[in-house]
């Protein structure tokens, strides 16, 4: 009887949704932590081992977050985002906004704001995003918004609020750099490592006699 050898089982490809600070993280390369760890996920992207959905409100929000936390994008900087998006090549895969990610978006805004014991500040272009990472039915959120700090506030006065976040929404909502704690469903399992042999201990001497 002919026998078949089993193929190896390809790792599941990951579905993941990045909101805009993870693309300007991307324009800084190999220059910190934070622009490393974005080059190496969209490498990865490229290879096809993930897929990155993202709103198309990133293309224009992309210039507004920049203006915020770093200045205005210069022009070699605004033809890297636009290669982002254009690029044959580019793993991204554009959410379009309608209205069930817009009542949703609403549902999620609203939810933040009664959350107890405080409320989660929430813009409402935040809310399209996570809006738009349920409609695409990823697994994971990728943001480095900490969602901290209130409307008025100079400084964020709030804990990291990514975790109850994470349960409003129903996905894992983190940083990139979190990457190692996210377990992707339909996931090929690790065998379980076997336990190492007790070491046996050598026998006692003998009792002496008096």
């Amino acid at each position: 009887m002919a026998r078949f050898r089993k193929s190896a089982r390809k790792p599941a490809k990951k579905f993941e949704y990045w909101d805009t600070t993870v693309f300007l993280d991307l324009l800084k390369g190999k220059n910190d932590e934070r622009g490393t760890t974005a080059q190496a996920l969209w490498n990865d992207a490229i290879q096809g081992n993930r897929k990155i959905y993202t709103s198309e409100i990133s293309i224009a929000e992309v210039v507004f977050v920049a203006d915020v936390f770093v200045g205005p994008l210069t022009a070699q900087e605004e033809q890297a985002i636009e290669a982002l998006w254009n690029d044959e090549k580019s793993p991204v895969h554009f959410v379009s906004l309608n209205p069930q990610i817009a009542r949703d978006a609403r549902s999620i805004k609203q939810r933040c704001m009664l959350h107890k014991p405080k409320a989660i500040p929430m813009e409402i272009a935040d809310a399209i995003h996570l809006a738009c990472a349920r409609f695409a039915k990823v697994s994971t959120f990728f943001t480095t918004d900490q969602f901290r700090k209130r409307p008025g506030e100079t400084q964020p006065t709030l804990p990291d609020q990514r975790g109850n976040l994470s349960k409003i929404v129903g996905m894992k909502v983190c940083a990139p750099g979190d990457i190692s704690l996210i377990k992707y469903p339909n996931q090929p399992k690790q065998p379980a490592k076997a336990a190492p042999p007790a070491t046996q201990q050598p026998p006692a001497p003998p009792a002496s006699t008096p």
